[in-house]
């Protein structure tokens, strides 16, 4: 069971845990939902405790996750950010079947791009030893402008940025060059908040760093996960 959520020590209540043969797969009354078993030709390999659960979504710490309030408002800016008609993604996606590797956000578009996100809430949660899972054709790190300010020298050169802010403020400042001519620079200096995401620094494009079919397996389980942990759950009496 979770160590952490106490309402998934009641066992009559549906559990998100992950196993060798499904990756975060419905639990149901102490019993495994063995959706995928037959497939698999796994029959014997029937998963029947708690003792696989490393990951609890109601809680978020059995990984070691906590969200912060500023996490989740930085998570619901990137899900407005992106174009629900033609940008496919999901939050908290595990990468390959076995996988350790949990990346905060992977978003797959139609024209066959993989973006990787990692959201950063403080210079201590940027600091942390957490890895950072960029294995995508552009990755980017989220994070509240003030952060980005403090650590912007350390962030790797093909590493993007998106940054939540309040606004964008049009400033202007007289200039003269060195022959005497007096010329206007303007420029929008981002104001600290946390009302809109702002591309404060484009990433550059690289190859892949893993295969696209597992990426996209490991998309789609985490989508399942995620519809599953959504439906209304069934009072068994």
């Amino acid at each position: 069971m979770c160590k952490y959520c106490e309402e998934d020590k009641r066992k009559k209540r549906d559990c998100i845990i992950n196993t060798p043969i499904v990756s975060l797969r419905i639990i149901r009354n102490n019993g495994f939902n063995a959706l995928a078993i037959k497939s698999y030709n796994l029959e014997k390999q029937v998963v029947d405790s708690y003792q696989t659960i490393n990951y609890c979504p109601k809680c978020r710490k059995e990984a070691g996750r906590v969200k912060t309030e500023r996490t989740k408002k930085l998570e619901e800016l990137l899900a407005n950010h992106f174009n629900n008609r033609n940008e496919f993604y999901v939050f908290e996606c595990t990468l390959g079947w076995y996988g350790s590797e949990i990346v905060d956000c992977v978003m797959y578009n139609c024209d066959r791009q993989v973006y990787c996100y990692e959201i950063k809430q403080s210079v201590q949660d940027f600091h942390s030893k957490n890895k950072l899972s960029f294995f995508g054709n552009k990755n980017y790190l989220v994070m509240p402008y003030e952060l980005y300010e403090k650590v912007k020298n350390e962030i790797p050169k093909e590493i993007g940025v998106y940054v939540a802010i309040e606004k964008l403020e049009p400033k202007e400042e007289i200039k003269t060059d060195e022959w005497g001519n007096k010329w206007t620079k303007t420029w929008a200096e981002p104001i600290n908040g946390l009302k809109e995401l702002y591309c404060i620094k484009p990433a550059r494009k690289q190859e892949l760093k893993a295969d696209k079919e597992v990426i996209l397996s490991s998309m789609l389980r985490s989508m399942q996960r995620d519809r599953a942990y959504a439906l209304p759950k069934e009072d068994k009496q």
